[in-house]
C-alpha cells in the first residue's frame, strides 16, 4: 500500500503544474478569473465498510477535505480546474488502513461560431466502494486510482442539426489485487448526430466502439518441487449503435428514451509452463474468443414542481470493472424538495442487476436508498446529514451483504474571489 500511495503522490505535482500553466495562460487574456477555496469535515459510522458477510466490526471514519477551484473565462473560452485532498482516518477495524485520497481535474473549452472543442483531464484516488455506484458489483474494499482523458468536438451543421465526436481514455489501478481485482485500461471513440424535429422533440443517432485491456494475471501452483505457472491475458471489444428521442411534454415535464444494440468480443490468452525453481519449460499458449450480442437502453423522466423535483430512470449499459466486463441494469427514483429557505430534503433509491459478459462469475443484485437533509444555515456554511442503506445479493451466496451508514458533513465555502479584465 505504501508503494501504491508513493506512486500516485508523484502524479500530483504534474497535475498541479498543468493546471497552473493552463490557468495562467487563460487568465492572461480572460475577461474574468476566479478562485473558490473550501473545506469540509465529514464524520461517518459504517457498520460494514469492507462489505463482507463474515463477522466484522463497525468503523468510524473522519475525513478532512480541503479543496480549491480556479477558473478563467472569456466570451469564447473557459479553463477551470479543481484540486482536492481527502485525509481519511478510520477507527474500529485494524484491517482498514488510513489513507489520503486526491482529486485533480482540468476542463478547457473553446467556442467558435460553428464549432465547440472541449478537453477534460482528471485523476481521482478513491476506493472500490465508489465503483459499486457505477457497476453494482460489490468488490472487496480497497484503494483505487483512475486517470481519465476525454477530448470532444461538436459541429453545428444546420440550425436544427449538430454532430458530436468524442474519445475517452481511462486507466484504473487497484491498491490490492484481491478477489480477482485486476488493473485495466479502456478506450472509447464515438459519434452522435442530433436533429431537432420541433421545439419539443429532438432525435439522435449514436455509434461507439470501445476496448478494454487487462493487466496479465500470473498464478503459481504449490511447488512439489515442480509447479505450474499460468499467465492469463484478457481483452474485450464492444460496439454499440443507439437511437434516441428527447421530448418535452410541458415546461415542467420532460422525458427521453434511447434504444440500442451491442456486440461484444471477449478474448482470453493463457500461457502455461511447468517450472522447477527459476527454470521453466517452453510455455504452451491457448487462445479463445467468444462473441455475444445484447440490447442497451436508457429512459429518463423528470417533473419539476414549485418547490420540488421528481425524476426516475432505467438503463442497461456495459462497463469495464476490475473483475471483467459487466452488463448492468439500473433503475432508480430521486426526490428533492425545499422544506424552508435554508433546508432541503432529498431521497434516492436505486436497484442494480448485474451479470458478467461471457464469464462464469455469478450474477448479482445491489440495492441502495439514501434520505438526506441539507441545511445552509449561513451564506458560507452548509451541513449535510444522511443515512444510506446498501444490500447486495449474489446467485452464488445464500446470505445477503448489507451495510448501514450514518453521516454528518460540515462544509465551509470561502467567498468567491473574482477579477474582471
Amino acid at each position: 500500500m505504501k508503494q501504491f500511495d508513493s506512486l500516485h503522490w508523484r502524479k500530483a505535482p504534474a497535475f498541479c503544474a498543468v493546471l497552473f500553466c493552463l490557468f495562467s495562460s487563460g487568465a492572461a487574456v480572460a475577461a474574468e478569473w476566479s478562485i473558490e477555496p473550501s473545506v469540509s469535515l465529514r464524520e461517518e459510522y459504517n457498520d460494514n465498510i469492507r462489505f463482507v458477510t463474515s463477522p466484522h466490526p463497525g468503523v468510524w471514519q473522519s475525513r478532512l477535505s480541503p479543496s480549491i477551484r480556479m477558473s478563467s473565462n472569456t466570451e469564447v473560452a473557459e479553463v477551470s480546474g479543481l484540486a482536492q485532498l481527502n485525509i481519511i482516518q478510520f477507527a474500529g477495524d485494524p484491517q482498514v488502513e488510513n489513507r489520503n485520497d486526491q482529486v485533480f481535474s482540468l476542463l478547457t473549452r473553446y467556442q467558435s461560431e460553428l464549432n465547440a472543442w472541449a478537453m477534460n483531464v482528471s485523476y481521482k484516488q478513491d476506493s472500490t466502494a465508489d465503483e459499486r455506484n457505477t457497476t453494482g458489483v460489490a468488490q472487496n474494499f480497497t484503494q483505487r486510482s483512475t486517470l481519465s482523458l476525454s477530448p470532444s468536438w461538436m459541429r453545428t451543421l444546420t440550425e436544427r442539426s449538430s454532430l458530436n465526436l468524442d474519445y475517452s481514455y481511462q486507466e484504473v489501478k487497484y491498491g490490492a489485487h484481491t478477489n480477482n481485482l485486476n488493473d485495466y485500461t479502456s478506450q472509447q471513440v464515438g459519434g452522435t448526430l442530433q436533429y431537432r424535429l420541433t421545439e419539443q422533440d429532438q432525435v439522435s443517432l449514436s455509434a461507439n466502439y470501445s476496448k478494454s485491456d487487462y493487466a496479465p494475471e500470473t498464478k503459481v501452483s504449490d511447488p512439489s518441487p515442480f509447479y505450474l505457472s499460468t499467465t492469463t491475458l484478457n481483452k474485450s471489444d464492444l460496439s454499440n449503435v443507439q437511437l434516441g428521442i428527447d421530448h418535452a411534454f410541458s415546461e415542467t415535464l420532460r422525458g427521453s428514451l434511447t434504444l440500442g444494440k451491442r456486440n461484444t468480443i471477449t478474448m482470453k490468452e493463457q500461457s502455461q509452463a511447468l517450472c522447477l525453481g527459476l527454470a521453466c519449460a517452453t510455455p504452451v499458449n491457448v487462445k479463445s474468443e467468444t462473441q455475444s450480442a445484447g440490447t442497451t437502453f436508457s429512459a429518463n423522466l423528470g417533473k419539476t414542481f414549485e418547490s420540488s423535483t421528481v425524476s426516475g430512470f432505467a438503463s442497461r449499459d456495459t462497463n469495464a470493472s476490475g473483475s471483467g466486463l459487466v452488463e448492468t441494469d439500473k433503475f432508480g427514483v430521486s426526490l428533492n424538495r425545499s422544506l424552508t429557505e435554508k433546508l432541503t430534503g432529498s431521497f434516492d433509491a436505486t436497484a442494480y442487476r448485474t451479470k458478467y459478459i461471457d464469464a462464469t462469475a455469478p450474477a448479482s443484485r445491489y440495492y441502495t436508498f439514501e434520505p438526506k437533509l441539507n441545511w445552509r444555515f449561513t451564506e458560507w456554511w452548509t451541513l449535510d446529514a444522511g443515512y444510506r442503506y446498501a444490500r447486495s445479493e449474489s446467485d452464488a451466496v445464500t446470505n445477503a451483504t448489507t451495510a448501514n451508514v450514518v453521516y454528518l458533513n460540515l462544509v465551509y465555502n470561502w467567498p468567491k474571489k473574482a477579477i474582471s479584465r
